[in-house]
């Protein structure tokens, strides 16, 4: 089985404009450098724009696509807590959190959603027992599954991960 360990999924309002442009800065720099072009970052956010499947994917519909395309069974996703760091986004990281866990049920078996928080936050102890009570509650929904017989996508289906970080 190939898991890939690190992957986000996208959506509009997720991060900061400010945070944007800094991203396309940083690798269109590093890719003038490789290429030796001299591309800006406009050319870069123009470029994820016109990708095919597209890189704004909250579903993670395109990500499976990918996944399929490059021989991965698994990836475990999450989203990033910048809110400390940027300010806050337009989308809340409580919903973020919920969009990852709602692509993991929407492609059953694909996806290992990690919840993501700051412990700087000043409600990261709260953030984080929603987490833990949502995967409780999805645990008990597999246990339910399996005494009624239904079929689950893994042979191992009360293994899942989360991780929470202490101060």
């Amino acid at each position: 089985m190939i898991v890939d360990a690190h992957m986000h999924l996208s959506g509009s309002g997720y991060v900061r404009g400010k945070y944007l442009r800094f991203v396309w800065t940083m690798y269109i720099t590093e890719y003038n450098r490789v290429h030796h072009t001299n591309k800006t970052a406009t050319d870069f956010r123009d470029m994820l724009l016109s990708m095919d499947p597209p890189v704004v994917d909250p579903e993670g519909d395109h990500v499976v696509e990918m996944m399929d395309k490059a021989g991965v069974d698994k990836g475990v996703i999450f989203p990033v807590d910048w809110e400390p760091v940027t300010g806050a986004p337009k989308v809340p990281l409580r919903d973020q959190n919920k969009a990852h866990a709602d692509a993991a049920k929407k492609h059953e078996g694909r996806f290992i959603p990690i919840c993501a928080l700051d412990p700087r936050r000043g409600n990261a102890l709260d953030l984080a027992k929603e987490a833990i009570e949502a995967e409780i509650d999805a645990t008990r929904d597999k246990i339910a599954r399996l005494e009624s017989g239904v079929p689950l996508e893994s042979d191992k289906p009360l293994e899942y991960s989360r991780h929470v970080k202490r101060q």
